[in-house]
Parts: C-alpha cells; structure tokens; sequence
C-alpha cells in the first residue's frame, strides 16, 4: 500500500490537510491541504503562522502515560526513529515549525527548497488539529531503506500512515520524504450483503447516494441503488466533467492533448497538487495539466485547464451529461472560488452567493473576489474539520449523473482515438487497492472536505463487463465518516466481483 501511495497514486480528500511531501515537492490526495511553496519567508512569517498554537511542550498525561506513544509500539534504533519521534511531537503539540534553524537540522536543503519551512509549518498546523489525540499503534514493513512508515490510529476512529524517509548518504540523517494520509485499508470492513452496503453507507453521513451499475452501450443499467438522483455535493470529482470538456474540444479540434499551457498567478490554486509551486510562465502541455489533475487532484492544474478552455466551454460540455447538471452548477466554480469563497474574510461575498441566481452568481465572480495569499488563506481557514457551506458552495451530482458521464468518456474513449488519453488518466489513481486480475481496468475519481464524500469507479471485469460505482455522503452539521463509506464501498467491490 504504502510503496503505490509514494509512487503518486495519492488518496483523493479535497480540503482535508493531509500532507505528502519529499523534495520534489508537495502533494495530497483529491485534495489534501499543502500550502504554495513560496519563497523563504522573511523574519517573522514563520513566527506568524505558528502564533496561535506554537512549539509548545509535549503535554503531561494522566498517570503518567505519554500522548503519542502510549501503545509502547517499540522502534529500532537510530537517526530514522530519532526523526519519526520528532514529526509525531510536532503534530502532538501543534505542529508549528519553532523556526528555521530546526527545519534546516531536520529536513535537507532540496527538500526545504520545494518545501520551505514557513509553508511545512502551516500545513503541520492545520494536520495537528485535524488529527487531534492520537496513538502510534504499530509500524509497517517500508518500501525501501531508509524509510519508516508507522500507522496512527486518532482519537475519532480515522486510521492514517505516516512516512519518513531519510536522505540516502546525508551525514546528518536529514529527511527528504514525509507523508501523512488516511489509510483506507486500515477503515474499511466487509459488511457482507448489499442490504449491509445501504446499511453501513447510512452511517457515513446525514444524505446518501449509492447506484452500481452495469455499464454498456445503451448506459447504466442499474443493480443495486440508494437515492440515485439525488443531487449531492461531490468534491473534487467534479474534475470529471473537466476532463470531459476537454475530451470535447479536442475532438471538436479547438485544443490538441500536446497543446502548451503557461502558468498564471490568477489561476493558481491551493493545494492539493504541485502546480501551485511552477513559476508562472512555466508551460506544460494539456495532457500533463489533465494528468496530474486526476491522479493527484491537483487544483491548479484544475483551474488553469478551466482557464483555457472558458469556463462557459465547459459548462456547455456539462449539458451533454444532463441539462440539469449543468443548470444546477452554472456559474461552475473554480477550485480556487470554491475555497476562497468559503473563508471568514468572504463572509459577505458567500451572503451574496447564497442570496443569488446564476446570473448574479456569475456577476460576482466576474468581480474576481478571490484574492489570497495561500499561507495566509490556510491560516485563516484555521482547523478546517468542520463543514463551511457545502449546501450551496460545492459541486454538485446524483450518481446517475456521474455514471452517465462516465459513460460518456469510456463510449468515445473506445470509438475516437483522440478521445482515449481520458481513459488512461482517469486510471491512474484507482483509490483503492484491487486485484488486477481480476479488474483489468480500474478508472477512479474521488473527492471530499468536511462534510462531503464521494467515491467513483469506472471498471472492466476480466470477463470483458464494464461496471461502475458511486458513492456519496453529505452531511451539513459533521464530516463524513469515512470508514462507514469506505467499508460500504469495499464491500460493493466485492459483489460487482462477484456479480453474475
């Protein structure tokens, strides 16, 4: 699990702070919240994003026991324990950075020049308040030398792996690689039938959806199914529709898969991703920008493929997937409105969104509101655990929509050779492990922040049958939980294996 995670087929949590990093940069899963690497901060930034909760002192315990290490799970000798220690105290007790002289003892000069140590102190801040109380309750085997991979079980259930990886040859045992991220693996159970996958699923959130279905040339012929129209918020995988516009302007011939995309300060995102730290001006080709956002989520790839294709372009390739998908998400949103909008600082600008139809939603946007430093817009979001407007500010499906663009992408992937790279991107990332024998092809989009869940397959049985699976939860007044939907969904899995 671990080795495929630091490969890049990152999990798919948008807005959540979980953090992968090394020193070719930052990324997280459908989105995890990593900071913009900027340049080194004067003096004083890095004290002023660790003011609230700073360096602190590791707290008592009651009789004794320590925090982190209460399971007594025991670590080996030498510099790579020395490290973990380190990084499980600083989530302990806040997470800031005390400055920039430990983060050069602890982190080598490549890394922290990808990562410097005023964005790893934000990111670490937001992640410690995320985790809350946790135990390291066992380590795992590593991938490689040099690293260790240790699983954290917090105080609400979530189970996560954290990843040091040291410098291989640095003196100092420096490290080059930390990664922190939900381990789904570790979450989910078999609950046995479909009535137990409605069952569990019910759990996850206070409104669910649930269609699996056999997927062919007349469509979604349905299975199994729990609310299937009914519109959800469904995070990042709104990314989907993206890629189908694009897949509709290159057959339409106004863009090519090599076409070169420049980087623009306008539409960089906050993570997740890494698109966020290219110097603007930098080109990638389209490909690479629809890429990277499906198999790491990434935001700003996201939004500058929005940029270039117009947002009314995509909205319009929208329609062919429903009139009232794209209806319900006209003005769609950029990753970078979506969460700009969400901030304390746009308290007026979400009154006049909510109050508005989509003619004055759009007359906002055209105003250009969002506006924000990534550092400063991550400190200002503070913990970000609970849900901020996710009944009007989101992206929104039923799994009947979802499956029906799914079908859509793998119809022209099949007949249009210039449709095809669709399909090899969305299967990049599978979100879950499988048995690669047994689903030849695994496409996946996934998204979340607090209080949204969505998971969504498209798959080929090793009978030559094509399937698909949606899952959401939406809950207004907690986040999701995600073991119940992570244990539903395996268990779905499971069946369509088995279905006959």
């Amino acid at each position: 699990m671990v080795e495929r995670l630091l490969r890049g087929s990152l999990p798919f949590l948008f807005l959540v702070p979980l953090l992968a990093c090394s020193a070719s940069g930052c990324a997280a899963r459908s989105g995890g919240a990593v900071a913009e690497a900027v340049d080194e901060p004067e003096d004083g930034i890095l004290e002023f994003v660790v003011e609230e909760m700073g360096p602190g002192e590791r707290p008592e315990e009651e009789d004794g026991e320590r925090g982190w290490d209460a399971a007594g799970v025991p670590l080996p000798e030498g510099r790579i324990s020395v490290q973990l220690r380190w990084v499980l105290d600083r989530l302990e007790t806040g997470g800031g950075l005390p400055d920039r002289d430990e983060a050069r003892e602890r982190f080598t000069e490549a890394f922290l020049a990808q990562v410097p140590a005023a964005q790893l102190s934000a990111v670490m801040i937001q992640l410690s308040a995320l985790l809350g109380a946790f135990v390291l309750e066992e380590l795992e085997d590593a991938p490689q030398e040099g690293m260790l991979v240790g699983v954290l079980r917090a105080e609400d259930g979530r189970v996560y792996r954290v990843v040091v990886g040291l410098a291989e040859g640095d003196a100092d045992g420096r490290m080059e690689t930390l990664l922190v991220q939900l381990a789904p693996d570790r979450m989910t159970e078999d609950v046995g039938s479909w009535d137990g996958v409605r069952s569990r699923l019910a759990e996850a959130g206070e409104r669910v959806s649930l269609l699996a279905a056999e997927v062919g040339d007349a469509g979604c012929e349905p299975l199994e199914s729990m609310a299937p129209a009914e519109p959800l918020a469904i995070g990042s995988t709104f990314k989907i529709w993206v890629l189908g516009a694009v897949v509709d302007a290159v057959l339409g011939g106004d863009t090519t898969w090599l076409d070169a995309v420049e980087i623009r300060d306008e539409w960089r995102s906050i993570p997740s991703g890494v698109m966020q730290n290219e110097p603007a001006g930098a080109t990638f080709s389209v490909r690479e920008m629809a890429t990277e956002m499906i198999r790491i989520s990434d935001n700003t790839a996201t939004d500058h493929l929005i940029g270039v294709l117009g947002r009314e372009r995509v909205e319009e390739a929208m329609e062919t997937w429903g009139e009232q998908l794209a209806e319900r998400n006209r003005p769609l949103l950029t990753t970078r409105e979506m969460t700009g909008l969400k901030l304390p600082r746009m308290a007026e600008e979400l009154t006049r969104w909510r109050a508005g139809d989509a003619d004055g939603r759009r007359a906002l946007l055209d105003e250009g509101p969002v506006d924000f430093d990534v550092l400063e817009a991550l400190r200002e979001a503070g913990p970000w655990t609970t849900p901020r407007a996710i009944d009007v500010l989101e992206w929104y499906a039923s799994a009947e929509e979802l499956c029906g663009t799914l079908h859509w992408l793998r119809e022209l992937s099949l007949s249009r050779p210039g449709a095809q790279p669709a399909m090899e991107i969305l299967g990049l990332n599978p979100g879950l492990e499988f048995d690669r024998a047994r689903w030849p092809y695994v496409g996946y989009k996934g998204g979340s922040e607090p209080g949204v869940l969505n998971m969504t397959w498209l798959l080929l049985r090793d009978d030559g049958r094509w399937f698909a699976l949606v899952l959401t939860a939406n809950d207004e007044a907690r986040p999701v939980q995600e073991g119940a939907l992570m244990s539903a969904a395996a268990t779905a899995l499971r069946l369509l294996g088995e279905q006959p």
